[in-house]
């Protein structure tokens, strides 16, 4: 996935660079989009090397510039996945004890009701509070 992610960011970089090098050599980034590729390298290849060598120079500092930020991208998403994890985590402890306490509040509720009827039954008096 992050490979056709990487596949689909260089094809983009190439897409605007022929853009730029139609709009430069005059003709429109609209015309004919398979002719576009042919009409890049009709530019390169008449172009004098010094100024292949700039376009090639300036082709790898974007794709280290896109590369980079993929990087970054992939980093911040790895980030937020653990921090999304760990938050779900400790709000199903939260949920756990919350669940636990109600447990133990019904179960002693319970137990003192028993021991109450269980005390009547046996002819204890309740002591009222008045």
């Amino acid at each position: 996935m992050v490979e056709e992610a990487a596949k689909q960011t260089v094809k983009a970089g190439s897409d605007i660079a022929i853009g730029t090098v139609e709009t430069v050599a005059g003709a429109s980034p609209s015309a004919s989009g398979q002719s576009g590729g042919d009409q890049f390298e009709q530019v390169s290849a008449s172009s004098d090397p010094q100024a292949q060598a700039k376009k090639k120079a300036e082709e790898k500092r974007r794709f280290e510039e896109v590369k980079s930020e993929l990087a970054r991208y992939i980093e911040r998403r790895r980030q937020l996945d653990a921090k999304i994890a760990q938050e779900k985590a400790q709000q199903t402890q939260v949920d756990q004890q919350k669940e636990a306490q109600e447990k133990q509040e019904k179960e002693s509720f319970t137990a003192g009701l028993l021991k109450r009827v269980g005390g009547q039954s046996h002819g204890e008096v309740m002591k009222s509070k008045d």
